[in-house]
């Protein structure tokens, strides 16, 4: 998706902790065990010790890409950028941070990284998850345009129309979604994910 949707050079690189069934001319590199469950392991991407150097735009697995991303490195592009969390469609107001997808420039939050490596259990205890505690931490970020990252299930279809079947929660019926032409990335939090997800126009673009 980000080879149909970037025109902009880039590296691709795929971190993670099996990389059994990836296509082998997709670059990865294994995430480092440092002690925490799930998301929490975002937090390493902001290390001295994260092996990339320059602007990165980190995407999380469960995302439909389907028209261009090259504003994503363009908007304020020495910034820390993020969505605005999806609870904004029920709070016009929220201004908390969803890091689903977010882009930074590497080398600046390194101290934020130390700091909850030093405090981890008390941060974990506190805090629901990475993009609350990075919410918190980084003291000044940019907000990305709403239209542009949306949630699948609360914005561009109705989440009422969910329904529990054997494999999970999908959609009762297959109709096309709400989309605004400035929306380039579907986010797909909680279930069903891109590939279970039984919509035809999900499978079309997630590929």
């Amino acid at each position: 998706m980000v080879e149909r949707h970037l025109s902009l050079p880039y590296n691709f690189v795929c971190f993670t902790d099996d990389v059994s069934g990836i296509d082998p001319a997709v670059v990865t590199q294994e995430i480092p065990n440092i002690g925490v469950p799930g998301w929490w392991n975002k937090l390493w991407f902001l290390s001295k010790e994260f092996p990339l150097r320059g602007s990165i735009l980190f995407l999380d697995l469960d995302i439909v890409i389907f028209e261009s991303i090259d504003c994503l490195f363009e908007y304020n592009p020495t910034r820390f950028c993020a969505i605005r969390d999806f609870t904004r469609h029920q709070i016009q107001s929220w201004k908390r941070m969803n890091s689903s997808v977010f882009r930074f420039q590497t080398g600046k939050f390194d101290k934020i990284y130390q700091s909850f490596v030093k405090n981890k259990e008390s941060y974990i205890s506190r805090y629901h998850g990475d993009q609350d505690f990075l919410n918190d931490q980084i003291n000044d970020f940019d907000f990305w345009p709403d239209s542009w990252i949306v949630s699948y299930k609360w914005e561009m279809r109705n989440k009422r129309s969910l329904v529990k079947t054997a494999n999970g929660l999908n959609f009762l019926t297959d109709e096309p979604p709400l989309i605004n032409p400035d929306t380039k990335i579907a986010v797909f939090h909680g279930k069903p994910n891109p590939h279970e997800c039984t919509d035809s126009w999900v499978t079309q673009h997630w590929r």
